[in-house]
């Protein structure tokens, strides 16, 4: 017989999985949501124009 997916080792996450947490991906994070602020500040000042 085959091995089933708990004894092969796999671990099913179910349709939201948990988010990888490796540093490069933390800095990707920080890098997005700073760019994501720089642009809400950015239209919020050309809003008042």
């Amino acid at each position: 017989m085959g091995a089933d997916c708990k004894s092969a080792g796999y671990a099913y996450a179910g349709s939201n999985p948990a988010r990888p947490t490796s540093k490069t991906q933390k800095i990707k994070d920080w890098k997005l949501s700073f760019v994501s602020f720089l642009f809400l500040i950015f239209f919020a000042r050309v809003a008042q124009w």
